[in-house]
């Protein structure tokens, strides 16, 4: 029985279905990862979508998403993954006061943390699941607790609380935004960042491997994050896009191609070809979006 992970009932669509066979290989190559053990137990992964929120999500989200050994692995064969100048991270930073109460979800390495640091605020707690990342924050000085937001106790609430590339992975995505609600003041904003999956990055590539189980189990765009607004009584501030840098467009342009000539063919062109097409190309979505809320 597959549940929306937004109203956990039985109101979802099933969209398709991807081979689990060759996540396994994808994740190998690419990083040198096992992920049997969190993928193995099913021969197919379901796409669905909630017919309430129009989120779309893998099934069996609750047993598919990495654990702490998985991302500590990430960290340390993919060097980039914690970044440390997020798109994001700019672009949110008006909406913060110095005397904002502030919680971040999923702080990683602690890098938007340093950044609200130097705007002096001080009242900063940060929130994460990965031990390693949460010991490397404390050693920088930051307040990061290595804990999920549901076991966060409710003495105390927050002017802003923020997640950066964060809800894409959580199995248990209501129960965080029910508790992030219930920690925000009155007015209080919540910020949600994600991987854009309206971008051609992502809607031409069904096996882009980040974007995949057990890294990624939630799929959102514009219109989910909208939807969601209104099943938890949020005001929708802003919903703000990432433009694709020239690599994300050299990364479309080739994606276009593939789908027009093959993989083979669509390569050759690719190469002999990105260098002025992608300049020629012209507004196209990066990789992120943020929806900004503010608790009613």
């Amino acid at each position: 029985m597959i549940l929306s992970p937004i109203t956990h009932s039985e109101e979802v669509v099933h969209i398709k279905d991807l081979d689990t066979n060759k996540i396994i290989d994808l994740y190998r190559r690419d990083f040198g990862i096992d992920v049997i053990p969190e993928l193995g137990n099913f021969p197919q992964i379901g796409m669905y979508q909630c017919k309430s929120s129009l989120l779309r999500f893998y099934a069996h989200y609750e047993e598919i998403a990495g654990k702490d050994a998985f991302y500590c692995q990430l960290a340390q064969k993919y060097a980039s993954y914690y970044s440390e100048d997020k798109w994001e991270f700019n672009a949110v930073l008006p909406y913060f006061k110095k005397k904002s109460k502030v919680l971040e979800i999923g702080s990683g390495n602690g890098y938007f943390l340093d950044k609200l640091k130097k705007l002096q605020i001080k009242d900063i707690t940060g929130l994460e699941i990965s031990s390693d990342a949460a010991k490397t924050c404390q050693q920088k000085g930051h307040q990061v607790i290595n804990s999920p937001i549901e076991d966060l106790n409710e003495e105390k609430t927050y002017d802003v609380i923020c997640s950066f590339q964060i809800f894409e992975h959580l199995p248990n995505v209501d129960a965080t935004l029910l508790k992030s609600i219930k920690l925000l003041e009155k007015d209080g904003l919540l910020m949600i960042s994600v991987p854009n999956n309206l971008s051609l990055l992502f809607s031409l590539d069904p096996y882009h491997t980040l974007n995949l189980p057990p890294h990624h189990v939630m799929l959102w765009d514009e219109i989910s994050l909208r939807k969601i607004a209104k099943l938890y009584d949020l005001e929708v501030v802003d919903i703000l896009k990432s433009e694709a840098t020239i690599s994300e467009k050299s990364r479309i342009y080739k994606l276009q191609l593939v789908g027009i000539f093959g993989s083979f063919f669509g390569s050759i062109f690719h190469t002999l070809t990105r260098f002025w097409a992608k300049n020629l190309m012209g507004q196209r979505y990066g990789a992120a979006i943020i929806a900004i809320y503010r608790k009613k």
